[in-house]
């Protein structure tokens, strides 16, 4: 009995031994692809990773193609690779990697990319949380980590501050810094009810003092008997420094849970187009709120829309799959630009237009042209066309059409440690 099962452990093992050569062999023959430069400069493609799946060989396989080449998703399994490619989504954002690399011991076990803020002088790391149960004593323990980058000299603030309303639990949405105040915006979070408000505290820097605490909402707060959430949105980098963040205030009596507003923005195109909303801007040095023009609306019944908040400046775009068309409105001077420049898809490599996105000084745009995939980047300034690729096979000049035929890359996504 004993020979029978090593001779059938032996079996198997040989079995399993055979699978896994012939599915390694098998994928070291799938097809690699690249993008490749249509027009302008390919220093604006680094950034650029388009997406899908790979239908070849009577299989699916899922993969990112970009000017380094294409990664199949199987194929990149080791840790080194997923942190030096764009598995962690944390080391994979903007200025992270380079706080790491200048930093080390700094940024050790700072790992909330909201708790981060950086100028031309200090880096921040702040922490926020609830404590102290449901007793008397309880508050909200904020931390701040400052690193003066001229003298390289770290200090610490922590301090428990009481509560202005009672909730269970938050997380920190944004942190800004202006001259000496330190600007710290939460949400309120409760075990069995939904979300509740923004608040912010106001805290000095060169002391801890609390300066400031209020909640923050639009003018509206549920007239009309409807009922009121309030998500923000804020720049998407954390050293693009702003004064003002944007609330996008929604009511209506059909909601009833209310949890849309547990997400925050930074940039996005999808929204939900069933219940109204209005834009504001929010200062964070005055508290005041003022409302936008009603152009800027996300609650439009067609075409697309992203916006990207940077240094004060709103930008918005709003594509459908002939054109897109770029506004921006300066909160700080309270000023419209709409409609300043208007991009034809036929301008930027044919087509039709599937997305678009706002990054730092630029616009990403997804086409699709014949069934297949195309990329352009642009010049948020003035909308003026700053590169343009396609996926290619690379070193295949045979069955090259079949090749392409068999990938459909639906989505693009902007790798921000590539567009600093």
């Amino acid at each position: 009995m004993k020979r029978y099962w090593t001779s059938v452990v032996a079996v198997l093992l040989a079995l399993s031994g055979i699978i896994v050569y012939y599915s390694i062999g098998t994928r070291n023959h799938l097809p690699e692809y690249k993008l490749e430069t249509v027009q302008g400069n390919p220093v604006y493609g680094k950034a650029v990773n388009l997406s899908g799946s790979y239908f070849g060989n009577m299989r699916s396989e899922q993969l990112s193609v970009s000017m380094r080449g294409s990664v199949y998703r199987e194929s990149n399994f080791t840790f080194r690779h997923y942190l030096a490619d764009s598995g962690s989504w944390f080391y994979s954002q903007s200025g992270i990697k380079a706080l790491v690399d200048k930093y080390s011991s700094f940024m050790r076990g700072k790992m909330n990319f909201d708790g981060f803020f950086r100028d031309k002088e200090r880096v921040i790391y702040a922490e926020a949380e609830r404590v102290g149960g449901r007793s008397e004593e309880a508050g909200v323990r904020i931390s701040l980590d400052i690193l003066d980058e001229k003298s390289g000299k770290e200090s610490r603030i922590e301090n428990t501050y009481p509560l202005k309303t009672a909730f269970d639990y938050l997380y920190l949405v944004d942190v800004q810094l202006v001259e000496d105040q330190v600007f710290l915006l939460v949400q309120q979070l409760y075990y069995e009810k939904p979300p509740g408000g923004k608040e912010l505290f106001v805290i000095d820097i060169n002391n801890g003092n609390l300066l400031r605490n209020e909640l923050i909402h639009g003018p509206e707060r549920g007239g009309n008997g409807g009922q009121t959430e309030i998500s923000i949105i804020k720049p998407l980098i954390f050293s693009d420094t702003s004064q003002h963040i944007i609330l996008d205030e929604r009511t209506s009596s059909d909601v009833i849970d209310g949890h849309r507003n547990s997400v925050e923005k930074a940039a996005s195109a999808a929204v939900d187009d069933e219940v109204p909303s209005k834009l504001y801007s929010f200062s964070y040095v005055t508290g005041e709120v003022v409302a936008l023009p009603d152009h800027y609306s996300l609650a439009k019944k067609s075409g697309q829309r992203a916006y990207s908040l940077q240094n004060d400046m709103f930008y918005w775009a709003e594509s459908d799959p002939a054109s897109i068309s770029l506004s921006r409105y300066d909160l700080a001077l309270k000023k419209d630009d709409f409609d300043y420049t208007t991009i034809t898809a036929e301008a930027i490599g044919g087509g039709v237009i599937k997305s678009v996105q706002i990054s730092k000084d630029r616009v990403y745009v997804l086409l699709m042209k014949e069934e297949r995939a195309m990329a352009a980047v642009l010049d948020l300034k003035d909308g003026m066309l700053l590169y343009s690729g396609k996926p290619a096979v690379v070193d295949d000049n045979s069955r090259s059409a079949e090749k392409l035929s068999a990938i459909r890359l639906l989505n693009l996504d902007v790798h921000e440690r590539y567009n600093e």
